[in-house]
């Protein structure tokens, strides 16, 4: 975990790119102490948070928790997640705006730019660190779709469905970053116009799951994934 320190904001980004920034226990450790000490510096009024590579983050280091598991360390493994799942309880209750240029996992900051570059993901584990609360908020039935199917969106979609605050090309990225780090307010309204200077709103793709929503309503508004299979 890497800490760019400018006047007023901070910068940290994770850099595991080979693993697309999936944390570690060392990496969940730092991020907190960078977190808290963020949070206590009164000269601090903003911070972002990206990673080096293709992806943002992939969430926890799965493959390490499975070998703990496995390998008769499960004490490793339940630490990790309950530090883990205190991160981001952290994340989501910091009183401080937030930045996320984010590809992957972390829905839990105030303003979320999403890029057009994004590296998906889709693995067999259920929705969690908090997607209960922000998949149950999303428009209609769409978050049960995303949650029961594990439907790839992309950048596009989120912005669409709430899920991103704004999109913003990946060749803007640089010039986003070097006006945020201009920023010396926690006003929330000025961070979110320094974001809409950068911002577009891309249309819909012709096949996107969100141009769907009559079907997704009535297929996924059953009470149990038996009706929902039924419905489909």
């Amino acid at each position: 975990v890497q800490v760019e320190k400018n006047l007023n904001t901070r910068t940290v980004i994770l850099n595991r790119a080979p693993k697309l920034n999936a944390l570690s226990s060392q990496m969940v450790s730092r991020l907190h102490e960078v977190l808290i000490e963020c949070e206590k510096d009164p000269e601090v009024k903003l911070v972002t948070l990206r990673g080096k590579g293709k992806a943002f983050c992939v969430g926890g280091d799965a493959a390490q928790t499975i070998l703990d598991s496995t390998g008769g360390r499960w004490r490793l493994s339940a630490r990790f997640l309950w530090n883990l799942y205190s991160l981001v309880y952290r994340i989501s209750t910091f009183n401080k705006p937030q930045v996320t240029h984010f590809w992957m996992r972390n829905i839990h900051s105030w303003y979320i730019s999403r890029g057009d570059r994004e590296h998906e993901t889709w693995i067999g584990v259920v929705p969690d660190v908090g997607a209960s609360f922000f998949l149950s908020r999303l428009p209609g039935f769409f978050g049960e779709y995303v949650g029961l199917t594990g439907a790839k969106l992309d950048g596009v979609e989120m912005l669409a469905c709430g899920l991103a605050t704004h999109f913003v090309p990946s060749i803007k990225l640089s010039l986003l970053d070097e006006a945020l780090n201009k920023v010396n307010t926690s006003d929330r309204a000025i961070i979110a116009a320094v974001i809409d200077e950068f911002s577009e709103q891309p249309p819909l793709k012709e096949r996107s799951a969100y141009r769907r929503m009559d079907i997704i309503n009535r297929c996924f508004s059953q009470r149990t994934v038996e009706y929902v299979i039924s419905a489909l």
